[in-house]
């Protein structure tokens, strides 16, 4: 009851600031600004009269009259100032009146109160950081004032949409620019998931061939060998890492009870189950037991390297070109994967693998950027979708591959051969003719895009457009400018846009890979699992092409990270021994999974610049291997509680549903070319008729 009094007070400042706040803005004479926004003129030069004779300015409103300050006011919409400042306090007293009761939950656990408003500060920071500047700003006086574009016209600016037009944006050019790209990209997922199939943990025991305890232990067959030597587990299976130190001849006839016996660690190494895979990392370095810690690491090492590589190759991207980048990136993937399947310890392994990662992080942001630049409006949600396709056919392919190529080694060889061809094929791939206009490179511009127009039969066009003219088309903050990932979070707008897509690209990534590295979750054959895993992404492309263009970017992506989380929530409440219900809803998750990843390099490549997009996806790859990199510990916190990791994941899942909810929509909207393009407002629609006669 004590407790209360606080809340039932702050229940009534509650609600007399939105209603004092309305009250304000209707009936309030002494505040000028608000007379002359309603247009009472008279009282508002009276009052203003008698502030400057106060402050001994008189001769200031001399020239000023009623009629001057009318003149002022150009809008009919009223000052809601006071309404927004009535309303901010209604919310800030209901947040009042919820922290008597935050307190309450001590009782709960001592630390709860503590970690709520640490929450609650944290998250308001994350707001705080996504409203505008308004240092040495005037005051908006209408709601017009804030709404209203900037009076910069992106008209003269954004031209390269038109060009695309004339030496058709969706042609053969483009479609062998898709064949070359899909040809490396191929190897991204073979790689991804390589860990599911090499550092697989077959059944083992303790090897016993070595031992000799006399002539009797020797006649013993095997399975008798077996009983006498190893324990038995609950399920009845022999012991992983527990040995006798000498035989129990006595469990020859009543092996039922072997708890109060004294047991050892395996002496003599292990004896693995060879039926499915021949080799893997396990069998190569023993990673069980005590080790087994030390193979699960093998993943999160790995795309730590892609997490690096997404950093390393955004930024050179961006700075040198999307063609040479790709190159690089091929060549690493290319040296450092073989060099992985001659490892002749753990440890060179694991550095190895790191540097596979950093490397083929590089194909996968800079291909879909390299792709998404030469494509038309029309036609960029229909490729960004296609592209990703190949990650959908080569998941499906990865099990069969594994099947037939079962050693470790082999194995890691074969997924990394695709990308010699890929090598070969990269001297047919275009530069980015935005990149190159964009770095004031219109030679090379004019050249790639005079290929096109031969590729696509749009010969005539070219020829009446010159190196000279390209330079006007995307007009250049600063031509000797070198962008950075500081440049993400200079100005408003994309610093909301990189705390946003960061955001999505960490809670798409850690569902996702939460998902697909929990191999065992269908309770069915390694193979098996990953065929459905991958059969179910091959329907979510097909509905994805319709809902990305019929009702946007941002509620695609926002609507299939909510399903994922609903899934994964959903997937709590089924029984384990309800594995038909199980696989339904885990593969209905995987799906709307694949969907949101699909959407996010799509929505991502259009927001970002042209001159910060490799860096604006480079950072969101980042993000998003930092959940990656999570994944695996959150589904070992099952171990403390069989719920929690797919509480942590719904979470993650509705929280990037928010954020994806704040993103602007680019459904044909021009891709910006400059920061400044991203601070002003972007304009939506296919270039017109007026537009393409202008060049």
């Amino acid at each position: 009851m004590n407790k209360a009094t606080a809340t039932i007070f702050f229940i009534g400042v509650m609600i007399g600031a939105p209603l004092f706040g309305f009250l304000s803005d209707r009936w309030l004479l002494e505040s000028a600004w608000w007379l002359v926004a309603k247009r009472k003129t008279k009282a508002a030069h009276y009052y203003i009269r008698n502030c400057t004779e106060t402050n001994n300015r008189s001769k200031c409103i001399a020239a000023i009259t009623p009629k001057t300050l009318l003149e002022s006011a150009e809008a009919d919409t009223g000052d809601q100032r006071q309404n927004g400042l009535g309303y901010t306090s209604f919310v800030a007293r209901l947040g009042v009146s919820i922290s008597p009761l935050v307190m309450l939950l001590e009782d709960v656990w001592q630390f709860l109160p503590v970690a709520t408003y640490c929450a609650v500060a944290i998250g308001s920071g994350l707001v705080a950081s996504l409203l505008p500047e308004t240092l040495n700003t005037q005051l908006p006086e209408f709601i017009e004032d804030i709404e209203k574009p900037s009076t910069a016209s992106s008209a003269s600016k954004m031209k390269f949409e038109n060009v695309l037009v004339e030496v058709n944006g969706f042609g053969r050019f483009q479609i062998r620019l898709i064949l070359l790209l899909v040809i490396p990209r191929v190897t991204l997922p073979f790689h991804f998931l390589l860990n599911n199939f090499i550092a697989v943990i077959p059944s083992h025991h303790c090897d016993i061939s070595s031992l000799d305890y006399g002539e009797r232990f020797r006649n013993l067959s095997l399975k008798d060998k077996l009983v006498v030597s190893i324990p038995l587990q609950r399920d009845g299976s022999l012991s992983l890492c527990q040995m006798f130190p000498e035989p129990q001849y006595h469990l020859l006839y009543n092996s039922t009870n072997t708890t109060d016996l004294l047991t050892i660690p395996c002496q003599d190494g292990w004896v693995y189950d060879h039926s499915t895979f021949k080799s893997t990392l396990v069998t190569e370095w023993d990673l069980v037991c005590d080790k087994r810690s030390v193979n699960r690491a093998t993943a999160t090492i790995f795309f730590m390297g892609v997490m690096a590589g997404a950093a390393a190759f955004g930024y050179h991207s961006d700075r040198f070109g999307r063609k040479r980048t790709l190159l690089v990136s091929y060549i690493i993937t290319t040296i450092f994967g073989f060099a992985s399947a001659f490892s002749y310890n753990f440890a060179m392994f694991a550095a190895m693998r790191f540097f596979t990662g950093f490397g083929i992080s590089g194909i996968s942001i800079v291909s879909i950027v390299l792709c998404i630049e030469w494509i038309n409006i029309k036609h960029r949600t229909l490729v960004g979708v296609l592209m990703s396709l190949d990650w959908s056919l080569s998941t499906i392919l990865l099990p069969a591959v594994a099947y037939f190529v079962n050693d470790w080694r082999y194995l890691t060889v074969t997924v990394t051969t695709p990308l010699l061809l890929a090598m070969i094929c990269w001297w047919w791939l275009p530069e980015s003719a935005r990149w190159l206009i964009s770095n004031g490179k219109v030679k090379n511009a004019h050249f790639y895009l005079t290929k096109c127009a031969q590729f696509n039969h749009r010969e005539e066009f070219m020829a009446d457009l010159k190196p000279e003219v390209l330079s006007k088309i995307i007009l250049v903050e600063d031509k000797n400018r070198k962008y950075s990932y500081v440049d993400l979070v200079r100005t408003p707008r994309m610093r909301q846009l990189a705390l946003l897509t960061g955001i999505v690209w960490f809670g798409v990534a850690c569902v996702y890979y939460g998902i697909s590295l929990n191999v065992p979750g269908f309770g069915v054959g390694i193979y098996l699992t990953q065929f459905i895993y991958g059969i179910t992404e091959v329907p979510a492309k097909v509905f994805i092409i319709f809902f990305l263009n019929k009702i946007g970017r941002r509620l695609t992506q926002a609507g299939t990270l909510f399903l994922t989380g609903l899934c994964i929530f959903s997937n709590m409440f089924i029984p384990q021994n309800q594995w038909t219900a199980r696989i339904v809803v885990g593969a209905s998750g995987k799906m709307f999974a694949e969907a949101a990843f699909t959407t996010a390099f799509l929505y991502t490549a259009e927001l970002y610049p042209t001159v910060m997009r490799q860096n604006g996806l480079g950072y969101s790859s980042f993000m998003a291997r930092i959940g990656v990199s999570l994944s695996p510990l959150v589904i070992i916190l099952e171990d403390f509680w069989s719920y929690l990791p797919s509480i942590i994941f719904s979470l993650v899942a509705f929280t990037a549903v928010l954020s994806a909810s704040f993103l602007p929509e680019t459904l044909n909207v021009r891709l910006p070319e400059t920061i400044e393009d991203v601070e002003q407002t972007r304009r939506r629609s296919i270039p017109t008729t007026d537009e393409k006669s202008t060049l």
